[in-house]
């Protein structure tokens, strides 16, 4: 069996590209206690609780895991069951680790995190084929299931994790973002050239941060604008009208009707024009020429590394303004002026669909929509969105599908965290105080007391005397040794 070193899925479960499989270590208490008692132990670990086992745990609590174990199967041979690869899909998104050997170091070490996830699937080595159901488990299967799934199974399961989002109360917000995302996926994988095709998320923006709750897949050649009313039209299903108070978008997802549709269900949109628009032409024309019209200074906006901040950052805002035909409607636009040390003076302009918003307002609520941009920065930065090795299309979907939950479940993991230590007063209150160890055998786990595995050990000494050099070396192996 070999590995494929281009397989998104490799990179994800690999630290060492000689190895050619992977095997699912399941809990089976009684099965490991006849293992111990033929003096076969391939390692000890004292139930601990690190940080990842935190955000694994909460997860759990809340249910993450379920959800996202709803994809599809449409396998025709199912003898490792679906949800095995989509836990270890998320399990591997959510502490920011993309292989699942790193994860292994840190996480996995508590026994009642064990015990719910219903699985070990780290603390394993190289070993013998097992036969029967729990033959090894290779990240081919692993590929093979998440790149038979098509894009619009992935949306339809993306509408799913939405509407279990939607009842998380921390999410409920009435102010929406929504942006689009352009991904490639390089040549290989038996294609000599890069394939790309359209992510689109819609976020909640809650205390100047955009969390996403729905995106849609597009592999085909829709636009933009199709898109996003398709995946507007979802999150209505979901949430009702009205429900989005305010939506903000950036001018690729511009059209008249669709936004007098949208102002019609009772949500304002509020949006950058493109500089040939007519509200933008118009709207500097009048100013240009009216006299009376006052332009009021706001703070210099903050500016990355390398780029230039002006000196001076001015608004002036027209309301009722009726100068876009298409749209057919009032609106109110809000200009923004920056002046540089050159002497350059740059005008762009935003508009709101409620005719009357003042200047200060439009202006204040387009700055939040920058936030979804800093959520692809930084899940470029720092998960690969736009550094996906090659795959199948599948698995660059799978892959996606699994950092944008878990970005969402990570920050849902840390409110809930910060509310049960407010409630409490005790820092950490949900980490349980057991006194169990994890031991594994044979590609078996059990969570013990240490007085049922010493008692094991103590009436088979002669067994595991004679076994001791291996029982050390799997125990030292085991602990990182």
């Amino acid at each position: 069996m070999s590995i494929l070193p281009s397989s998104i899925i490799d990179t994800l479960l690999n630290d060492d590209p000689d190895a050619a499989q992977w095997d699912v270590v399941i809990r089976d208490d009684e099965r490991v206690k006849e293992l111990l008692k033929q003096g076969i132990c391939d390692g000890l670990l004292a139930d601990d609780w690190f940080d990842p086992d935190d955000l694994l745990q909460l997860s759990l609590d809340m249910g993450a895991f379920e959800v996202f174990c709803t994809l599809p199967d449409t396998r025709k041979r199912r003898s490792i069951p679906a949800s095995h690869f989509s836990k270890i899909l998320l399990a591997g998104a959510l502490p920011d680790q993309r292989s699942l050997r790193q994860i292994g170091r840190t996480v996995f070490n508590s026994a009642p995190t064990l015990d719910k996830l219903g699985m070990n699937f780290v603390m394993t080595r190289k070993g013998g084929k097992r036969t029967g159901d729990e033959r090894p488990f290779d990240v081919e299967a692993m590929g093979d299931y998440f790149a038979d799934l098509t894009a619009a199974q992935y949306s339809t399961h993306a509408l799913t994790l939405a509407s279990w989002l939607c009842e998380q109360s921390e999410l409920q917000s009435s102010t929406w973002a929504m942006d689009g995302l352009d991904v490639r996926v390089p040549a290989g994988r038996g294609c000599a050239e890069d394939r790309h095709f359209k992510l689109i998320v819609l976020s909640v923006i809650i205390d100047g941060r955009a969390i996403p709750f729905l995106w849609h897949y597009c592999t085909g050649k829709d636009g933009e604008i199709t898109l996003a009313k398709q995946l507007w039209k979802n999150a209505i299903k979901l949430w009702g009208k009205g429900a989005c108070r305010q939506l903000l978008i950036d001018a690729g997802f511009i059209n008249g009707p669709w936004l007098k549709q949208l102002h019609a269900q009772g949500t304002e949109v509020i949006t950058r024009i493109r500089e040939k628009m007519e509200p933008f032409v118009f709207a500097v024309a009048c100013v240009d020429t009216d006299a009376e019209q006052k332009w009021e200074q706001v703070p210099i906006p903050k500016r990355p590394k390398g780029h230039e901040r002006p000196l001076q950052r001015e608004i002036t805002g027209l309301q009722e303004w009726p100068g876009w035909d298409t749209y057919g409607q009032n609106l109110a636009i809000c200009l923004v002026r920056d002046t540089y040390a050159s002497g350059e003076v740059d005008t762009w302009c935003t508009m709101s669909t409620d005719p009357t918003a003042s200047a200060l307002k439009i202006y204040e609520a387009f700055k939040l929509r920058w936030q979804i941009e800093e959520i692809f920065m930084a899940l470029s930065l720092y998960h690969g969105i736009n550094d996906l090795p090659a795959s199948r299309i599948g698995v660059a979907c799978a892959r996606l599908q699994a950092i944008f939950f878990a970005y969402t479940v990570r920050w849902l993991c840390r409110q809930r965290a910060q509310q049960q230590e407010d409630e409490s007063g005790v820092k950490k209150p949900w980490r349980r105080k057991v006194n169990l160890f994890i031991l594994y055998a044979d590609g078996y786990f059990a969570i013990l007391k240490a007085s049922v595995f010493m008692e094991i050990i103590l009436n088979h000494l002669d067994v595991w005397h004679a076994r001791k050099d291996i029982i050390l070396r799997a125990l030292r192996y085991c602990e990182g040794g």
